[in-house]
């Protein structure tokens, strides 16, 4: 016969298997829930990305129009398209028109600096750590400089040309507010020290053209820069050949959804492969 006691057990091991299984309920409910919501970010960011993709598309034809009154600028404000429902921001970015990173020597790096406004009792750190990082060879006996054994270690392994303008950030003595200023005005994707002032920034222009930073054309460049074109407007248009140029793209989609995507195109100026993708980030 069931004692009073062991039918008390056996209330409380039913009562203990269906809070079990409701829980095993619950959790299935909410790893489906979890399942849609990670779903639906998903299929965001695949829209995102595939309306960033549509404006650098769109960026690579207008920058390549043959007809010059039609065709995209290399310099002037970015540009606000509307795509389907969202709106991209489209900024270009001539590379030729920047600071030449893996190449300029220790004189004009520490004009960089110093004109970015670094700390100056940090000035001589960076230039000579930056220069140990991209591997250049130092004189026999000379020893790195104190401020190189800062850099972040997973890099030091890997001295030799910048692939990327962000590994500026390891440098010892670079602060954020010193990087926002240097990373527009240089560019890592320069194989040569060619630099084309029309298409450059002030701070490009004081390091690497002192004398022409100051003349008429730098000042109407300025004006360019700020979204002023009447004295650039009149002048030939520049070659994409052998250009490499950065497309910026911002999408909003009106849903609080919102994307950066970077492309960066190489022209080559041959009509079988005018241009090709260097890197996406």
């Amino acid at each position: 016969m069931t004692t009073r006691r062991e039918r008390g057990y056996a209330m409380i091991a039913a009562i203990a298997a269906v809070a079990f299984f409701g829980y095993l309920a619950l959790a299935a409910i909410a790893g489906s829930q979890s399942a849609v919501v990670a779903a639906s970010a998903g299929l965001t960011r695949a829209k995102l990305t595939a309306d960033a993709d549509a404006g650098a598309a769109l960026a690579i034809h207008e920058l390549g129009l043959t007809d010059p009154s039609r065709r995209w600028s290399l310099t002037g404000p970015p540009r606000q398209v509307a795509f389907q429902d969202a709106s991209l921001t489209i900024t270009i970015e001539d590379e030729n028109g920047k600071i030449p990173i893996n190449f300029v020597q220790a004189q004009r790096l520490r004009s960089l600096f110093e004109l970015a406004g670094a700390d100056p009792r940090e000035i001589d750190g960076l230039v000579e750590a930056l220069l140990d990082l991209r591997g250049d060879p130092r004189p026999s006996g000379l020893a790195a400089p104190a401020g190189f054994a800062r850099i972040d270690p997973r890099i030091e392994a890997q001295r030799g040309p910048l692939s990327s303008i962000d590994e500026l950030e390891l440098l010892p003595g670079m602060t954020p507010a010193l990087y926002a200023k240097v990373a527009p005005a240089v560019t890592a994707y320069a194989s040569t020290l060619a630099f084309d002032p029309r298409t450059a920034s002030p701070l490009a222009l004081a390091v690497m053209s002192p004398g022409y930073a100051s003349s008429p054309a730098a000042i109407d460049q300025a004006r360019a820069l700020a979204g002023e074109t009447p004295a650039l407007a009149a002048a030939p248009p520049i070659s994409l050949a052998g250009r490499t140029v950065t497309v910026r793209v911002d999408v909003e989609d009106g849903h609080g959804g919102r994307l950066r995507r970077t492309t960066i195109i190489a022209f080559t100026g041959a009509p079988a492969r005018p241009y090709v993708i260097r890197g996406v980030e």
